[in-house]
């Protein structure tokens, strides 16, 4: 299966799966993933999987003033795959790192896993990798 799958935020994680198996990680700032949905850059990927965004009452004082980085680039997601006629598939955090522990990943041996630079690009393969295994979003 191949898909991309997003950690959105300030530094937002990307993953690109081809065949099951990592092709790509890297970790972007929104502007580069604006002129990557401009230019067509992961039009290859007929499924995209990124984690949503909920404000939550809690949280709320801590965001005041916060551009909201994550929800805009959902938003900007949202509208481009729509355009382009892909798969969007969102997936709550919580979800996806309740079911797909570090010590699961470990057992489970997956060898592209530790080429992962950094905690965003390994959010985002979490994610992929929750649809691969569960074939749907992770919704609480």
């Amino acid at each position: 299966m191949n898909l991309l799958a997003i950690d959105p935020g300030k530094h937002s994680g990307i993953v690109e799966i081809r065949n099951n198996t990592l092709f790509r990680a890297c970790t972007l700032t929104p502007e580069e993933i604006y002129e990557g949905l401009i230019c067509g850059q992961w039009i290859y990927y007929k499924i995209w999987v990124i984690e949503s965004f909920s404000l939550y009452p809690w949280k709320a004082r801590a965001l005041s003033f916060s551009e909201c980085l994550p929800a805009q680039i959902i938003g900007a997601v949202k509208l481009y795959t729509r355009q382009q006629g892909i798969k969007l598939v969102l997936q709550t955090a919580g979800v996806t790192k309740g079911a797909i522990t570090d010590e699961q990943l470990k057992q489970m041996k997956i060898s592209w896993f530790e080429k992962l630079k950094n905690k965003h690009e390994r959010d985002a393969a979490r994610h992929a990798l929750y649809f691969l295994i569960k074939g749907k979003g992770g919704e609480n």
